[in-house]
């Protein structure tokens, strides 16, 4: 009679199996660290083609080692299933996954191997699915988090789906006017911490208010009660005294008191050679280096282009009959000092340079401003960051002002020629403004930005 039920019961479940009751699965780990165990499967359904049904799948031990089965409760002739399945801590949590389609009345066996799987971040993700398995924040379940510059979700999209009203760390204050939008602890009006080293409020400031209410404005470790000018952090009580810079550099009252020490004014020439892998030079065959100015002091400029060539301008030009390794050196002399930098380059026969990869025989040498002479940098307490550097179709530039007002955005050549000029309004919020670049020839750009606040320059690589 017992032999007579068990032989019911089998045929009963056989028979639900085949007659679209449910989807059976087996789950088969394999080469998995003998001496660690199973700390988890998490596995789901949804079914195919309608989703109108979905909900977790429960395996069970059978009785072989590491295999596992479930019965998918639908009617659904096909599902899609996700399994992953986590070892134990002692094994590093390693987990490995897996998603495929299985289908009623059919053996469906979902096999695992750990040996050709990682997750090196343990968020879940195998590495040949997970954009970037360094971060457990990246995977292509993620959410994509607006304003961080990253393909959260692994879409092969940055900021996707992003607005004015997105709030990434669910403050209040949506992405484009919270100075940290990953960070519920900052945002527009919080209470500045001091000591923390962050801009808690977003007004550009650090631990303003700090030191018992007295304010440190530039960030020199000393407040406006002993510094005597607490907006320039090259000037407190600890600093040494310059001669003839006219400041009173250590702040006890007098300006190039006896035993001031150096020369204010610098003689050592500041040139930077651009090869084609930096510059992207615009034209075959040219070599181009920056003279970056200084703005303080009267100089006279002498230059050996190591051919037998000189020249006296601040910014020459020389041509190169043949090809060969050179040494330029540029000596540069007043105010009482005199100082010379060199730089050395190859040209091959067969067009390589070095460093870089620069072609033919005969080319010339351009000696460029960093920036058009006649504009300078201040001290600026204005934010300005350009991205991404090298850019291509678009330069992006984040302007914050510590005064709000309008700014002037002007971008010139290596020539100095102005490429364009806009204006756009500022505050002390982060102004993400766009300056489309296609039709840019390759090489290098100086962007020169003025806000109420002051002016502030960058050179940027296309």
């Amino acid at each position: 009679m017992k032999k007579n039920l068990l032989a019911i019961i089998i045929l009963c479940l056989s028979f639900g199996f085949t007659s679209g009751q449910g989807i059976y699965v087996t789950l088969s780990l394999a080469n998995l660290n003998p001496n660690c165990g199973i700390m988890g499967i998490s596995s789901s359904y949804i079914t195919l083609p309608d989703s109108l049904e979905s909900g977790s799948i429960d395996f069970q031990m059978v009785g072989a080692l590491n295999v596992y089965s479930a019965l998918i409760p639908t009617s659904a002739e096909a599902v899609s299933i996700g399994v992953c399945v986590a070892q134990d801590p002692a094994c590093g949590g390693t987990y490995a996954c897996t998603e495929l389609i299985v289908y009623a009345n059919t053996s469906n066996v979902v096999l695992l191997d750990f040996s050709l799987s990682a997750d090196n971040d343990g968020d879940g993700y195998m590495v040949e699915n997970d954009c970037d398995d360094t971060m457990a924040s990246v995977n292509p379940g993620a959410q994509e988090i607006c304003n961080d510059f990253t393909d959260n979700n692994c879409n092969g999209a940055m900021d996707e789906g992003c607005n004015s009203n997105t709030d990434n760390d669910n403050d209040g204050f949506p992405f484009n006017i919270d100075c940290d939008d990953l960070n519920a602890g900052v945002y527009p009006g919080a209470e500045e911490i001091c000591g923390d080293s962050i801009d808690n409020n977003c007004n550009i400031v650090i631990d303003e208010n700090c030191n018992g209410g007295l304010i440190d404005a530039d960030m020199d470790g000393f407040d406006s009660t002993t510094d005597c000018n607490d907006n320039d952090s090259t000037i407190n009580p600890y600093m040494p005294e310059l001669c003839g810079d006219m400041a009173d550099n250590n702040c006890n009252g007098a300006v190039d008191e006896e035993g001031c020490i150096g020369n204010p004014y610098d003689c050592s020439p500041d040139i930077t050679l651009l090869t084609d892998s930096t510059s992207f030079n615009i034209e075959p065959g040219t070599v181009w280096i920056i003279n970056n100015v200084p703005i303080v002091g009267v100089y006279s400029y002498v230059w050996d282009f190591g051919d037998g060539n000189t020249s006296t301008s601040p910014f020459p030009s020389n041509y190169y009959e043949t090809d060969g390794t050179y040494t330029v050196c540029l000596t540069m002399m007043g105010n009482g000092c005199t100082g010379t930098t060199c730089l050395t380059f190859t040209v091959t026969p067969n067009g390589g340079f070095i460093p870089g990869g620069m072609p033919m025989t005969g080319f010339s040498l351009n000696v460029i401003p960093a920036s058009p002479t006649n504009i300078t940098e201040s001290n600026s307490t204005a934010i300005f960051e350009a991205y991404p550097c090298p850019f291509n179709e678009a330069l992006n530039l984040n302007i914050q002002s510590s005064i709000a007002g309008n700014a002037s955005i002007s971008c010139y050549d290596m020539t100095g020629a102005l490429i364009t000029n806009e204006r756009i309004a500022v505050s002390n919020q982060p102004n993400i403004h766009t300056i489309q670049t296609d039709s840019w020839s390759s090489g290098a750009y100086t962007v020169v930005v003025t806000v109420p606040s002051g002016t502030s320059r960058r050179v940027v690589i296309k």
